[in-house]
C-alpha cells in the first residue's frame, strides 16, 4: 500500500502526525516549519559584582539553565578555590594503632572471665582504654589503671 493520505505520518510513517512531536526525542521534534529553533544552551556567567540582583532579574528558564549548570558539571570541571580539583567526596580510612599491651590485655580477660564475661580481642582493648563493661547482676566493671585490675560497681538499690 503505497498511499499516503489521511491517517498516515507526512514522512509516510504510519504514525498519526499529532503525535509526532510526542514520540521523538526533543531534537527531532518538528514543526511546520522544520526542526526546533532553540537557542544554544551556552553556560552562564556569574558576575564579579551585584549577584543577587543579577540572580534576581533571570529568567524562569535561565535559573533552571543555572541550576543545572551547576548540577551537572562535567567530571573534568574544577570547582574548587581558585580554580582547583575538590578534595574528593568518597571516605577515607584511617587505621589507628593502638600499642599492644598483652600482659595487661590477658590480666583483663582473665579478671572478666572470673566475673563470666568473655569479649573479644578488640573489646578488651576498649576497657583498657576506659570502656565500662555490663555485669549479668546489673552492675558494671572497669578497667584501673592505677590499682592495675578490674574494679566492679553493684547497682543502687531503688529503695535503698
Amino acid at each position: 500500500d503505497n498511499r499516503t493520505g489521511e491517517g498516515f505520518d507526512l514522512q509516510g510513517d504510519p504514525v498519526a502526525p499529532w503525535t509526532r512531536g510526542n514520540n521523538c526525542p526533543r531534537d527531532e521534534k518538528t514543526d511546520n516549519h522544520g526542526p526546533e529553533n532553540r537557542q544554544d544552551p551556552g553556560r552562564l556567567t556569574l558576575p564579579e559584582e551585584n549577584l543577587e540582583s543579577w540572580l534576581n532579574t533571570l529568567s524562569r528558564g535561565d535559573r533552571r539553565k543555572l541550576r543545572n549548570q551547576i548540577k551537572n558539571q562535567p567530571s573534568g570541571a574544577k570547582t574548587g578555590q581558585n580554580d582547583t580539583t575538590p578534595a574528593s567526596d568518597t571516605p577515607v580510612r584511617v587505621g589507628i594503632v593502638v600499642p599492644a599491651d598483652t600482659a595487661t590485655d590477658t590480666q583483663i580477660a582473665r579478671e572478666l572471665d572470673a566475673l563470666g564475661v568473655q569479649l573479644p580481642d578488640a573489646a578488651i582493648i576498649s576497657v583498657r582504654n576506659g570502656a565500662r563493661v555490663r555485669l549479668d547482676n546489673g552492675g558494671t566493671a572497669y578497667w584501673d589503671e592505677s590499682a592495675r585490675h578490674i574494679i566492679t560497681e553493684q547497682p543502687v538499690e531503688a529503695g535503698a
